[in-house]
């Protein structure tokens, strides 16, 4: 008989916070938002597309390997919102501090849905166009994750750093040494490894039953390369 491989590459232990510049051409702004996250240690909250105005800090639950086939964070008609620069977090970290999936569903529970929700509400139609375009309001596609307020990075038992290539990595690497800031709070950067993207992504089912193998977690203090070139 064969036996049943556990292992899913669609669930993850770990969740993503990529950013972005002006549009998806941006990549000087995608890079200038990652260092500030790291120089202040600190992801700001916004309320930009969330319904009610609370500022939350976004997050998709995304694995890295499926990620990595598909070149980041990538809507079904291909197009792109994100860059491939990030921070990733350990799930039940985020959870701890209040950060849940999104709720995605029709417009009209909005109302009925309890104030301490309403922040992960997120609108889905998928059968209906949105205004003259042919995209469907769909973002499911995004694998959303909520948390209202600031995340400081400092309350954290670790975080790695994505980047989308070996060269930029070691640009990170090298102004962080120009300029006196830490990748890490408690390394020099000269001991911040790069590591092999495809050693990564190994994550197994999220619900350990016995038969399962333990989850193979990600070494901390890490910069990962989106292309697999590190």
């Amino acid at each position: 008989m064969t036996q049943i491989d556990n292992r899913r590459i669609d669930l993850s232990n770990y969740l993503i916070h990529f950013t972005k510049g002006v549009n998806e051409e941006d990549e000087s702004g995608a890079y200038n938002n990652l260092k500030s996250i790291i120089v202040n240690q600190r992801l700001i909250a916004n309320n930009g597309d969330i319904r009610g105005g609370y500022n939350c800090v976004c997050f998709t639950e995304a694995p890295i390997e499926c990620l990595k086939m598909a070149n980041g964070i990538v809507c079904y008609n291909g197009k792109k919102k994100y860059s491939n620069y990030g921070i990733m977090i350990p799930k039940i970290e985020i959870y701890n501090l209040g950060g849940r999936p999104a709720i995605y569903t029709d417009k009209e529970d909005f109302g009925i849905l309890p104030e301490k929700l309403k922040h992960r509400f997120v609108i889905l139609e998928p059968l209906k166009e949105i205004r003259q375009t042919k995209n469907k309001c769909d973002f499911t596609w995004e694998r959303e994750w909520r948390m209202l307020g600031d995340l400081d990075l400092k309350t954290l038992s670790n975080y790695e750093i994505i980047v989308p290539t070996n060269s930029v990595g070691k640009k990170l690497k090298n102004d962080a040494e120009e300029q006196t800031f830490q990748l890490f709070e408690d390394c020099q950067n000269s001991e911040v490894p790069i590591i092999i993207y495809d050693e990564l992504c190994n994550d197994t089912c999220e619900v350990h039953h016995e038969e399962c193998p333990e989850p193979l977690f990600i070494e901390k203090d890490c910069i990962i390369c989106m292309d697999g070139t590190c």
